[in-house]
């Protein structure tokens, strides 16, 4: 938030999301308030085809409870192995009993811990899998992981909580499941291991256009409005 410069201005904010719109009013808010939602500058090529027959879901980010990793190795477990692979991408130092826990929940899984990598590998760790899951127990607003996934034309599985269902068309760019739910989240795996043409399709019509070049805009604009 910000106050215009000079006697009687009036205060301004921006949130990323109507999520955080919502909670800024519900938290008595009064001033002027806008939604810029974030930009992301990666490279926006199809993604390529894989043939190897197999759901390849994969897993970018904090290695902690609140994430929500442990549901995701749970919901593998539940569902047809032959037909899905996992690929978990977050470094095992941040928490070491909890990346020791996954580890022993996923050691008879088609289950793989990739480590980190440097953040301009994104597209290339993204055009790897078919679909990123983020199973996430607490509130998300708008982690860019989701925004890049659909940059780069990747289906997303994420638990229903707003922040980030506002930029998820159900069955359009990738499907909800119940949060917290280790069960809700292996029927929500199960719609791409079914068919395995539904990736591919959602691929085709999933994008998201917003660089860091729209967020200036806004901001500038918005700055001169109020200033």
């Amino acid at each position: 938030p910000w106050r215009a410069p000079g006697a009687g201005g009036h205060p301004a904010a921006v949130a990323p999301t109507r999520f955080l719109h919502d909670a800024y009013r519900r938290n008595g808010f009064e001033g002027r308030l806008e939604i810029s939602h974030f930009g992301i500058d990666i490279d926006r090529a199809p993604k390529p085809e894989r043939t190897d027959g197999k759901i390849h879901f994969g897993f970018i980010g904090q290695l902690a409870r609140h994430k929500g990793v442990h549901l995701l190795v749970e919901a593998l477990e539940a569902i047809a192995h032959d037909k899905a692979r996992l690929s978990i991408w977050g470094s095992e130092q941040t928490d070491r009993a909890y990346s020791l826990e996954l580890r022993r929940k996923a050691a008879w899984l088609p289950v793989s811990f990739q480590g980190t990598f440097p953040v301009e590998e994104m597209a290339q760790r993204l055009a790897e899998i078919d679909v990123l899951v983020i199973p996430s127990i607490w509130y998300e607003n708008s982690p860019l992981i989701l925004l890049q996934a659909l940059a780069t034309h990747t289906p997303v599985i994420i638990a229903d909580v707003a922040g980030m269902t506002e930029f998820v068309p159900p069955l359009e760019y990738g499907v909800y499941f119940a949060r917290g739910s280790a069960t809700s989240l292996a029927a929500a795996m199960e719609h791409f291991t079914r068919d395995p043409t539904l990736a591919r399709a959602m691929s085709r019509r999933i994008g998201y256009e917003r660089t860091t070049r729209h967020m200036v805009d806004d901001l500038m604009r918005i700055y001169e409005e109020v200033a």
